[in-house]
């Protein structure tokens, strides 16, 4: 790698670390019977990190940004977790990406089927971290399903606002990436 674009990416890294930290970091509380969530639009700086900067690069700064965020705000036992799903859902991203040949029809309608099945993937595994920690709590099967499927309207909240703001984001912000890239603005 030229050393110029080594350290373009470095610094788009610790940006979309800082970002998403910083957007997980504004959040509105939410109630619900497992953990304490909470809405915020880290998600949405966490997935445009992922499509804008690809998925080795923009998952690992989505992870570090949720693990810092993390660490900082009281909940360390909660960020390997995240730094894990955050690659989990950049995958699903990703994989559909490449399933509707984003990078050569990049159409409105594309991004959104990226943007909801990503969103799809965080629902399924915000529903099996509650259905775990329920069970740790010492809970039945049965109830942490329940429990799980009680506490996942902020997830909800969150994939909504998510696939709205990145629909939104993404085209400009590909748009200066590229000029910046492009006209080696760095």
């Amino acid at each position: 790698m030229e050393k110029k674009t080594y350290i373009m990416t470095v610094v788009l890294v610790a940006f979309f670390a800082a970002m998403t930290a910083l957007g997980t970091s504004i959040r509105v509380p939410m109630p619900a019977a497992i953990g304490s969530p909470f809405v915020h639009v880290g998600n949405t700086v966490a997935i445009l990190s992922v499509l804008l900067m690809g998925y080795r690069h923009g998952a690992l700064a989505a992870g570090i940004g949720f693990a810092i965020f993390d660490i900082l705000s009281g909940y360390a036992v909660e960020a390997p977790y995240y730094f894990i799903e955050i690659f989990i859902v950049g995958a699903a991203a990703i994989g559909t990406w490449r399933l509707v040949d984003f990078s050569t029809h990049k159409t409105f309608t594309r991004l959104m089927m990226i943007l909801l099945i990503a969103s799809i993937a965080k629902l399924i595994m915000t529903l099996l971290h509650n259905f775990v920690k329920a069970l740790i709590i010492g809970t039945n099967a049965p109830t942490a399903v329940s429990l799980s499927l009680a506490s996942v309207f902020p997830t909800v909240i969150n994939c909504v606002t998510t696939i709205v703001l990145a629909g939104i984001l993404y085209w400009p912000l590909e748009k200066i990436l590229n000029k910046m890239i492009l006209n080696k603005g760095y």
